[in-house]
C-alpha cells in the first residue's frame, strides 16, 4: 500500500527556509510581533472548550489537493492510500469551518471517512462492512449559503468590501471579481491593466491615472479625491491618491480583487459616491509554500516575483514575504531629443506580512502587512501638448496633439516612494460575534520633474514637483451572524495630511516674452541668461469621523431587507503659497514698454528700465499664504428589499446616497489697481449621489450559468463642477461651484458560462 503523508515534516530544508525567512523579517520582526499582538491578553496554550475554526477557501478540484489545502490551514497531518484517491474529485469548500466539517465537506458524496489516529494526525479509510468508519466526522450536507445553489460547479465568491461574509450572489451591489485564477489567466499585472477590463469603469490610463465608475470621477473636479480615497482599499484600509495615482499597485500575490459599482458610502464613506475597488493580498500558511514568475516580452518589458510562506513558530507565527519586480522600455520614442526611450519604468514592491493564530486560543487572529515600494518612471506613455488656450477655441479646430510634444514635456520624470502598514485584529467572541480592529499607516511621497536641471536653456524651463502624503486611520467593528439577522456596526477615524511644492527655473527673457504678445521684441533682460524662480504650493489636512451600521434581516422565508447608514464628519483645512517669486541674479535688469509694468506715461510704447526682482514682483504681485478652513457632515442612509424566487433566483430593489464632501480653492483675478493678478479664496459645498437599482441574481442550467444584472437611475445633486473665471484662456483663474441636478442611468449585465 502506498501511504501519502500530507503534511509535511519538519526537515532540514524547510528549517533553513524559516531560518531565512526570519533574518529577511529580522528588521521588522520584534515591532510586527508587538503591535499584532496588542490585543492578545491570554495565554498562548489557553484551552478553549469549542473547536478551532478558521475561513477556509478552497477551489474544486482533485480530493488529494483538497486534503493538502485543509492539512496547510489547520496544521494538521492526513493519511491516505494514495489509491483512494485517484480520480476522485472534491466540491469548493469556503467558510468559518472547523477542521471536521471541512473534512466532511472535502468527502461528501465519497465513499471514504476520516478517522482520528492520534493527537494532530487523521487517517482517510474506506467505509464498509469490513472497514467499518470510525469516523468523528459527519457526512452532513452543505448547508445553504456555503454553495448558494448547491451546484458542483458553482464556487462561493465572497465579496469582502461590503465588510460582511456574504457571496457575490446574496449582495445586491454590481461586482466586477477577479479572482487569482482570472488575474494570473489574463497575466493581470497592476491596478490599471484591471480597470481596463471592466464594464461602465474607464480609466485615464499613465504617470497620472484616474478612473470613472458610472461616468463619476474618483476625485471630482475639487481634487478632494487626490488625497485618501473611501474608493480604493487594500486589505480592508484606505490608499493614499497619491499611491493609486503614481504608484504602480502590482497584483502579485493578490487573493481577490473587486469592483463595486454604485454608492458605498454608507460602509466605506467619503469619496465612494459612484462605486470602490477592494484589493486581498494572500495570508500566511503554516505549512511552507512558495510561487515564482518571470515573464519577458518585447520593449524590454519584463516581471521577476516570488513568494514564500511558512511557520516561524508551528501553532503560533506565520510569515509570508512577496517581491515583485517589473520594468520595460516602453513603446515610445522621443525624436525631439535623440530618438530615447519615452516610457521607461521600474517597479519594485516588497510585502511581509505576518500572521498571529494561536493554537490554544483558536478565536483571535492578528495579522500585520509592512508594503515597501518604490518606481521610477521616464517619459509618458500619453502625448499632451500644453497650449496657452483651451481646445475648444476656434484657432485650434485642426491643430494635432500627436504632430510634436512641447518643450516642457521632452523631459519627464516621476519618482515614487512609499510604506504602508496594517494591522488587522480579529476576535471570536462566539460563533455568531466576531469583534475586528484595523490600523493603518501609510506614507508615499513622489518627485515629478520637467526638462533638465542642468541645461535650462535648452527646455525653457526646469520644474521640480515635490508630492507627500500620509495617513493613519483606525477602524474597529462589531460583525454579527445569526438564524435571520446579520450585520455590523463600527466606528472610524482617518487623518490625512497632503503637502505640495512646485519650483520652476526659467529664462527670464523667454518667460517675459511669452507673455507679451506683440511686444515681445520690445523686452530685454541683461544678463540674457538670468533665470526667474516661481515657488508656489499647498498643505491640505483632514480630520474625518464617522460611525455606521448594516443589518440584512431576513423576515419571511423569501424575503431580506437590508438597512444601513453612515454618519460621517470631515474637518479640512488647506494653505495655499502663492507665487513665491524672484530672480538668481539680483544685478539682472529687465527693459520693456511702460504698458507692460502698468506705469503711467505718456507714451505708452516708451522703454522702462527696472531690476528684475521688483519688475517680477510687480507683475506676480507680494507673496501670500491664505489658509481656509472648512468642516462638512453627512447621513448617509441605504435601503434594500430582495426576493428570493428560489434557492436559484432572486429580484432585488435598493436605494442608496453616496457623499463626497465639499472643499476650498484658491484663483486668481486681474489686479485693478497695476498689471498683475491677485488672489482670491472659494469655498464649495458637499455633493450627493442618490442611486436606485433594481436588479436580478440567477443560477441556471444545473449551476452551468451565472446571469446577473443591476439597472440604475442616479440623481446629482449639488454637483461640483468647474466653471472659468475671468479669462476662458487661463486655468489657474478657474473656480469650482455647485450646479444643478444630473441625471445617469444604465443598465449592467453579466454572464459567466461554463462549458464543460
Amino acid at each position: 500500500m502506498r501511504l501519502i503523508r500530507i503534511f509535511k515534516p519538519p526537515y532540514l530544508g524547510e528549517i533553513v527556509r524559516i531560518a531565512l525567512l526570519i533574518r529577511r523579517a529580522a528588521a521588522v520582526g520584534t515591532f510586527v510581533f508587538v503591535v499584532s499582538a496588542f490585543t492578545w491578553t491570554a495565554p498562548v496554550h489557553a484551552q478553549n472548550a469549542s473547536p478551532a475554526v478558521r475561513d477556509v477557501r478552497i477551489a474544486a478540484g482533485p480530493l488529494s489537493q483538497t486534503l493538502i489545502s485543509i492539512s496547510n490551514t489547520f496544521g494538521v497531518s492526513i493519511l491516505a492510500d494514495g489509491t483512494l484517491l485517484a480520480d476522485k474529485q472534491a466540491t469548493a469548500i469556503s467558510g468559518a469551518l472547523t477542521l471536521d466539517a471541512a473534512l466532511a465537506r472535502a468527502l461528501e458524496g465519497t465513499d471514504l471517512a476520516v478517522s482520528e489516529a492520534r493527537a494532530g494526525t487523521y487517517r482517510v479509510a474506506r467505509t464498509g462492512p469490513t472497514e467499518p468508519a470510525d469516523n468523528p466526522v459527519q457526512q452532513q450536507p452543505t448547508p445553504p449559503g456555503d454553495n448558494e445553489t448547491g451546484d458542483a460547479s458553482i464556487d462561493e465568491v465572497v465579496v469582502f468590501g461590503v465588510k460582511q461574509r456574504q457571496s457575490v450572489q446574496d449582495v445586491e451591489i454590481s461586482a466586477e471579481i477577479f479572482n487569482e485564477e482570472r488575474l494570473a489567466r489574463e497575466q493581470i499585472t497592476e491596478l490599471a491593466e484591471l480597470l481596463l477590463k471592466v464594464p461602465n469603469v474607464t480609466t485615464t490610463g499613465g504617470a497620472d491615472a484616474n478612473f470613472s465608475i458610472r461616468g463619476i470621477g474618483r476625485s471630482g473636479v475639487g481634487g478632494a479625491g487626490q488625497g485618501v480615497t473611501s474608493s480604493v482599499y487594500v486589505d480592508g484600509s484606505p490608499v493614499t491618491g497619491l499611491n493609486f495615482n503614481r504608484g504602480p499597485l502590482g497584483l502579485w500575490d493578490v487573493d481577490q480583487v473587486e469592483v463595486l459599482r454604485g454608492p458605498q458610502s454608507s460602509i466605506q464613506g467619503r469619496n465612494a459616491l459612484a462605486g470602490g475597488i477592494f484589493v486581498k493580498t494572500t495570508d500566511p500558511t503554516f505549512e511552507t509554500e512558495g510561487k515564482i514568475r518571470a515573464t519577458y516580452a518585447e520593449g524590454d518589458t519584463y516581471q521577476v516575483a516570488g513568494a514564500i510562506s511558512s511557520a516561524l513558530i508551528d501553532g503560533l507565527l506565520a510569515g509570508r514575504i512577496a517581491v515583485d519586480a517589473q520594468g520595460s522600455n516602453g513603446f515610445l520614442k522621443n525624436s525631439a531629443v535623440g530618438n530615447i526611450d519615452f516610457n521607461v519604468t521600474e517597479n519594485l514592491t516588497i510585502r511581509t506580512k505576518l500572521l498571529l493564530a494561536p493554537d490554544g486560543l483558536p478565536a483571535f487572529t492578528s495579522k500585520l502587512t509592512v508594503d515597501v515600494g518604490a518606481s521610477e518612471v521616464f517619459g509618458e506613455d500619453n502625448l499632451r501638448v500644453l497650449t496657452p488656450s483651451r481646445l475648444t477655441d476656434p484657432n485650434f479646430t485642426d491643430f494635432d496633439p500627436s504632430a510634436r510634444i512641447t518643450a516642457r514635456n521632452e523631459l519627464v520624470g516621476n519618482d515614487n516612494d512609499g510604506l504602508r502598514v496594517v494591522s488587522e485584529t480579529a476576535f471570536d467572541f462566539s460563533e455568531a460575534v466576531t469583534g475586528r480592529a484595523l490600523l493603518t499607516y501609510e506614507d508615499y511621497s513622489t518627485r515629478r520633474t520637467f526638462g533638465d536641471e542642468n541645461d535650462v536653456a535648452r527646455f525653457g524651463a526646469f520644474t521640480s514637483n515635490q508630492f507627500d502624503e500620509t495617513i493613519i486611520s483606525a477602524e474597529t467593528r462589531l460583525e454579527f451572524e445569526f438564524e435571520t439577522v446579520q450585520g455590523l456596526v463600527g466606528a472610524y477615524f482617518l487623518e490625512e495630511e497632503r503637502v505640495s511644492d512646485r519650483n520652476t527655473r526659467g529664462v527670464l527673457l523667454d518667460q517675459a516674452r511669452s507673455v507679451a504678445g506683440p511686444l515681445a521684441p520690445l523686452i530685454s533682460v541683461t544678463p540674457p541668461e538670468s533665470l526667474l524662480i516661481l515657488r508656489n504650493g499647498e498643505t491640505f489636512t483632514s480630520e474625518n469621523y464617522a460611525i455606521f451600521g448594516q443589518i440584512d434581516w431576513q423576515f419571511a422565508p423569501n424575503w431580506t431587507l437590508g438597512l444601513g447608514a453612515r454618519y460621517d464628519v470631515e474637518d479640512i483645512a488647506e494653505s495655499d503659497r502663492f507665487f513665491s517669486s524672484g530672480v538668481d541674479n539680483p544685478a539682472c535688469g529687465i527693459t520693456a514698454p511702460a504698458v507692460i509694468f502698468g506705469i503711467p506715461s505718456p507714451d505708452p510704447f516708451a522703454p522702462v528700465s527696472l531690476p528684475c526682482q521688483l519688475a517680477v514682483e510687480q507683475f506676480f504681485g507680494p507673496s501670500t499664504d491664505p489658509t481656509v478652513a472648512a468642516d462638512f457632515s453627512a447621513f448617509l442612509p441605504r435601503m434594500s428589499l430582495t426576493y428570493d424566487v428560489n434557492e436559484r433566483s432572486s429580484v432585488f430593489v435598493s436605494l442608496s446616497r453616496g457623499y463626497r464632501a465639499g472643499g476650498a480653492f484658491v484663483a486668481v483675478e486681474q489686479n485693478p489697481a497695476v498689471a498683475g493678478f491677485v488672489q482670491f479664496v472659494g469655498q464649495y459645498d458637499p455633493e450627493f449621489l442618490d442611486t436606485f437599482e433594481i436588479g436580478t441574481r440567477n443560477v441556471l442550467f444545473d449551476g452551468r450559468l451565472v446571469l446577473n444584472a443591476n439597472a440604475f437611475l442616479s440623481t446629482y445633486e449639488d454637483q461640483q463642477v468647474l466653471v472659468d473665471g475671468f479669462d476662458p484662456a487661463r486655468t489657474d483663474d478657474d473656480r469650482i461651484v455647485n450646479a444643478g441636478e444630473s441625471t445617469l442611468y444604465g443598465l449592467e449585465i453579466s454572464a459567466d458560462f461554463e462549458i464543460n
